[in-house]
């Protein structure tokens, strides 16, 4: 298989691992020669983890909004549903009232 195949073989490989394919397009965009020397080598978000480390993050609460919003990092996760953190985040950071965590909803997980 040659380089022109490499999306198509990672959407292969994703297809069959068992938890969802985070890393598909991070993984093509970071091994394209147009984007290459332009990405960043973190991901972004701010995630804790129990210690010692568990299969998925802990989820996050208003404890964990300072060191959160300190972060300077624009996603987070994970989030338990309807948590009063996440309306915090909508009044304070997002300053968006109206918006009271329905996106944590829609993305579940």
């Amino acid at each position: 298989m040659g380089w022109d195949n490499l999306p198509r073989t990672l959407l292969l490989y994703y297809t069959n691992l068992v938890p969802s394919p985070k890393g598909y397009f991070q993984t093509v965009v970071c091994n394209s020669d147009n984007y290459r020397n332009t990405t960043v080598n973190h991901d972004l978000h701010y995630i804790t983890w129990e210690t010692p480390p568990k299969q998925h993050p802990r989820s996050l609460g208003v404890k964990d909004y300072r060191r959160m919003a300190l972060s300077y990092r624009p996603f987070a996760r994970k989030f338990k549903q309807n948590d009063s953190i996440l309306d915090k985040i909508d009044r304070e950071l997002l300053k968006r009232p109206w918006a009271i965590h329905v996106w944590a909803m829609v993305f579940q997980g």
